[in-house]
């Protein structure tokens, strides 16, 4: 059997990225390693986030410098709440894409450019 456990996103500053996951974003910090990993609890159900230092990559090859970066989807109750809360709290929020009544969905960037999808299902928001 196979699950899930975390997606994880490389930083080059490990300890402000762990501040802005957790004070920034509202993620709960779940473990966090002085070597330079940290996961973090997106919503309490079992999704989870791992930041790990970049020197730990394994990426040997310095040329190329760019590390492919995971896009994480994220189900919201409401984009507006979250639009408001994140800008609030110094997140880079992108329009929400979508009319009212359908399917919507914004894009928001952690500090160091990461990306999140967040979206807003127009039948409700699911807990499954």
């Amino acid at each position: 059997m196979r699950k899930i456990s975390e997606t994880i996103y490389f930083t080059r500053a490990f300890s402000a990225s762990v501040t802005f996951y957790q004070e920034v974003l509202g993620f709960q910090l779940v473990d966090k390693q002085d070597w330079g990993f940290a996961t973090f609890d997106v919503d309490g159900s079992g999704p989870k986030i791992g930041l790990m230092d970049e020197a730990l990559s394994g990426d040997s090859d310095e040329s190329n410098s760019d590390l492919p970066s995971p896009r994480l989807g994220i189900q919201v109750a409401s984009l507006e709440k979250e639009h408001e809360l994140l800008s609030a709290r110094g997140a880079k929020c992108g329009v929400i894409l979508g009319e009212k009544g359908s399917t919507r969905a914004m894009n928001v960037s952690d500090d160091e450019g990461n990306q999140f999808f967040l979206w807003e299902d127009a039948s409700g928001f699911s807990n499954s």
